[in-house]
């Protein structure tokens, strides 16, 4: 069987989560995606009796929770500046953990959507950026593999800890994909990573996709990367129930997402008023509004 691993930690008292567990609705259809299509999950935490990981460990005999010690000792563990504080020791842990293991790395927001082949030495996925008008592909880091021991391996923690200098907090994505992308060049490793549509064909600056309706999704695809530092960024919440033809509602259905909360006892909101405001901050109608002279330009140029 074929095993990818993951790493979750959840701070003391952090309220941003499911009611009685660590994780929210977004990252339990990732895990169940993966074990649904035959892969062997591997999540590596320091929060060992959470009660959602042990439902997993205890239903699904491809689930493994591990210790997290057994890559880097929980006293070693330090923070970056945004967000929850937990990416960039994120990006350390997957380095030290292929190298250890060899096991596939994915990000916990990162969907299986078929089974495919990851029987290979190197694996590394692109994504589509924007920078301004124009677009590019880059590595990055939210799948990836390599052998066990290599010399890449030594190099990205290597070089990731002359960046961490031993400090408690770091600079937020300093070890992210640009330092990955970089690195995957420089050891001409570019050809053993993946075009952007086999995993991320939405992009990180369209996530309101995920959650509106009736948006074209390629099924046929390997994986979907759901990006949840973006949904965080603009207040999407993961715990919501959205329209039944959003992508993100028919991959929790297909997974059966609602089954396992039902037997956690976990329960789903409905605020439509967190809706509309999704619907209102990518409507064209808040783009007139906010600048009436489009509108005097769009009737305009109609004439």
């Amino acid at each position: 069987m074929q095993k990818v691993a993951s790493f979750w930690y959840t701070k003391p008292n952090n309220k941003k989560t499911l009611v009685g567990g660590g994780i929210s609705q977004l990252e339990i259809l990732c895990i169940k995606s993966w074990l649904d299509n035959r892969f062997e999950f591997n999540l590596y935490t320091y929060n060992l009796d959470d009660k959602i990981f042990n439902y997993f460990k205890n239903n699904f005999s491809n689930f493994k929770l591990q210790d997290a010690n057994e890559i880097i000792k929980f006293e070693d563990m330090f923070s970056d500046d945004r967000g929850v504080g937990v990416a960039g020791f994120s990006d350390y842990f997957r380095f030290k953990m292929i190298y250890k293991t060899g096991i596939t790395w994915v990000d916990l927001d990162m969907v299986c959507l078929n089974y495919f082949n990851i029987d290979s030495d190197y694996l590394f996925i692109k994504e589509k950026i924007k920078n301004g008008n124009e677009y590019y592909e880059q590595i990055t880091t939210s799948m990836m593999k390599f052998p066990a021991g290599s010399e890449f391996g030594e190099y990205l923690i290597t070089e990731s800890e002359k960046l961490i200098s031993n400090r408690k907090v770091i600079p937020w994505g300093i070890i992210g994909p640009e330092f990955l992308n970089k690195a995957c060049i420089e050891k001409d490793l570019e050809q053993y990573a993946l075009g952007y549509l086999e995993a991320c064909q939405i992009s990180y600056y369209e996530v309101e996709k995920f959650v509106l309706k009736n948006t074209n999704l390629d099924i046929s695809q390997k994986c979907l990367h759901l990006y949840n530092e973006m949904w965080r960024g603009i207040g999407i919440n993961k715990n919501n129930i959205y329209n039944k033809n959003s992508i993100y509602e028919k991959l929790k259905n297909k997974y059966r997402v609602y089954e396992i909360l039902d037997d956690l006892n976990l329960k789903s909101t409905k605020n439509y008023l967190e809706i509309l405001k999704i619907l209102w901050k990518f409507s064209k109608i808040r783009v007139y509004v906010r600048n009436p002279k489009r509108i005097l330009k769009t009737l305009t140029l109609r004439k």
